[in-house]
């Protein structure tokens, strides 16, 4: 017997026409599928977070289906009367069958996808038969060696950023503002000093908040140059950085690459010290600035909503996205700032050479592979590492072995789907009594109202099931 898989378009009993085509949660009903022939495998339904990824799959993923909805406007010219109309198309990329059947329950008409460039026009109440063509396979997901992987280099950072040191004589008090002394410290016979353009004084740019509390210093009257208390300097000569073959030099080129992140577990009075220093719905003389990985647990109007890389309970990590195209010397002030702050941390971040989470879609997965790791920050003991792609996979594997749990509870819209408040306003209010300076009123605040539907965590698992071999205990 000829071993297939009846397709049906179409709505479910209860879901009228009409809705479907405004509804995109109804939409996600519009296409089921029947086993014909011999088949019987279970069946479900998954739905992504972008309109084109409806996923259906069934056991051990044998059979899934692409479906966009879409309205071509650009060919409207194209029908008989001149009128725009809806077409639909339905794709199937994988199957463990011999032959996919179509059947059209909507009241108009359908395209469905045959070969590479060819559709053919399904009408209300058609059947049509097509054979299954399976698409090529993806080479199995690993992180190739990177050349130059066995090469280290290590330097303190103030030799990368420009901070020189000479006698009193020997400072370029007066000049243009390439090469004049910006700011300067004083060690023994010695001056430490750094230009207003050095990489130095962009690294260390928020000094400026702390120039009021600063005593005079004692050459204040050389070339109006900012006196930093040697011990203030300190902390930055002090920080090193090492890199495996050329990674002191990454520059992504993803706007928005999507990183990992795990770590070793805080305390929860370290973990709410560093929720009220860095988190966005707060301000002050502490508060500590990061760049590339944010934390929103207060913001009224963020989403998604309550999520950050430090959790009240103090674990650490976050599945998300950067800001725009980092680089090494921005992950490398966000990295010093910390652990200027938080000396105790202890974190691995993965960064992935895709736009956003676009690499990470079902469709994306199944057709292309898992996208490449393409750099590791380890930030820790006073030290931030960047590692080659191989080597950050390998540690990262290793501190999710260690510290990690369920993949799909570091999503950033995991609380927001799940309904769940690791934050209240009594929270907020501790994190107020103990320096934090709110930038939105308090009662600005919103709990989460709860689960608005049924989150189905299936379609964010496939991301992370392609590495379980690796990431499980």
């Amino acid at each position: 017997m000829e071993r297939f898989v009846r397709v049906t378009i179409g709505a479910k009993a209860g879901c009228e026409n009409d809705a479907l085509k405004d509804n995109r949660f109804a939409l996600q009903q519009a296409v089921y599928v029947e086993a014909g022939g011999s088949e019987s495998a279970p069946l479900k339904y998954v739905s992504a977070s972008v309109l084109e990824d409806y996923i259906i799959f069934g056991d051990r993923q044998q059979l899934q289906f692409r479906v966009t909805w879409r309205s071509i406007e650009e060919d409207a010219s194209t029908f008989e009367d001149g009128e725009e109309e809806d077409r639909k198309y339905i794709e199937c990329y994988k199957a463990d069958v011999e032959t996919i059947e179509y059947v059209n329950r909507f009241p108009f008409d359908v395209l469905i996808k045959e070969g590479e460039n060819c559709f053919r026009l399904l009408p209300p109440g058609g059947t049509l038969r097509v054979p299954f063509i399976p698409r090529k396979q993806h080479e199995p997901f690993r992180v190739p060696v990177a050349p130059g992987e066995d090469v280290w280099t290590e330097r303190p950072i103030a030799e990368h950023l420009g901070i020189q040191r000479a006698a009193v004589a020997g400072v370029p008090w007066e000049g243009d503002l390439w090469t004049k002394a910006a700011w300067y410290a004083v060690e023994g016979d010695e001056v430490l000093y750094c230009s207003r353009y050095s990489d130095a004084n962009w690294f260390l740019e928020d000094w400026g908040d702390s120039l009021e509390i600063w005593p005079e210093g004692p050459l204040d009257d050389r070339g109006n140059a900012h006196y930093v208390p040697l011990e203030a300097l300190r902390p930055l000569m002090d920080f090193k950085v090492r890199a495996q073959a050329d990674m002191a030099s990454y520059s992504s080129e993803n706007r928005r690459p999507a990183y990992w992140m795990r770590g070793k577990p805080v305390t929860p009075e370290q973990a709410q010290e560093i929720i009220r220093r860095t988190d966005r719905f707060f301000s002050g003389r502490d508060h500590v600035f990061v760049e590339n990985f944010d934390s929103w647990w207060f913001h009224p109007n963020h989403f998604p909503a309550m999520y950050g890389w430090c959790r009240p309970d103090g674990r650490i990590g976050l599945d998300s996205i950067t800001q725009p195209y980092p680089d090494a010397w921005t992950l490398a002030r966000d990295a010093y700032r910390l652990l200027s702050a938080f000396p105790f941390l202890d974190f691995i971040l993965l960064i992935w050479n895709t736009e956003e989470e676009l690499g990470f879609r079902p469709y994306e997965l199944e057709t292309q592979g898992m996208p490449q790791p393409e750099c590791g920050v380890h930030v820790h003991d006073n030290c931030v590492e960047f590692l080659c792609p191989k080597t950050a996979w390998e540690r990262f594997c290793l501190y999710h072995r260690k510290y990690g749990e369920s993949p799909v509870t570091y999503l950033s819209e995991y609380n927001q789907e799940q309904g769940e408040n690791p934050v209240n306003r009594a929270y907020l209010e501790r994190c107020c009594v103990r320096g934090a300076i709110p930038e939105y009123r308090p009662d600005e605040f919103k709990p989460l109202p709860g689960r608005t539907g049924k989150p189905d965590f299936d379609v964010e698992n496939l991301r992370y099931r392609v590495l379980e071999g690796n990431m499980s205990n």
